[in-house]
């Protein structure tokens, strides 16, 4: 049996579950997120708490990331749903639907968080093509500039 509980959040505990100043965004967004886990015209407290658990959890710092955090909830709220789905199949139709479903929202969550991991470096790359240290070797990681005496 599930515990019925509030929601209460002030504006400026909602502002930075959601990683922002900007109130209007994150009052937006919070509405995005509420229509998203509820079903029909009544508001899913748990399920809203736990969405917003998971925003929290995430830790957005800017606006891009609260949106992909709130996306990233729906996306883990949609995949459970269809893995709940998928184990009560009847039928062969059915299943094969909801596990194609499953394995794209799986797909999409996986795919978000890396968009995350890159946002949050932003951008930055590291390559390596090929390193060999032998023993007593040392490399040397970074950016490493070679060039002349320069002017003498």
């Amino acid at each position: 049996m599930a515990l019925e509980r509030k929601l209460s959040l002030s504006r400026s505990e909602l502002n930075a579950v959601m990683g922002t100043k900007n109130t209007d965004f994150a009052e937006g967004l919070f509405t995005q997120v509420v229509n998203t886990v509820s079903r029909g015209p009544n508001t899913d407290i748990n399920a809203t708490n736990f969405a917003l658990a998971a925003i929290a959890g995430i830790e957005p710092k800017d606006e891009i990331e609260a949106m992909l955090a709130a996306q990233m909830a729906a996306v883990h709220n949609a995949t459970m749903r269809y893995a709940m789905l998928l184990t009560h199949s009847d039928t062969i139709r059915q299943q094969d639907s909801n596990s194609r479903a499953l394995n794209q929202l799986a797909r999409t969550f996986t795919a978000q968080v890396e968009a995350l991991k890159r946002h949050r470096s932003s951008g930055q790359q590291v390559v390596v093509k090929h390193v060999t240290v032998n023993d007593g070797g040392q490399a040397v990681v970074g950016n490493v500039q070679t060039g002349g005496r320069g002017k003498q």
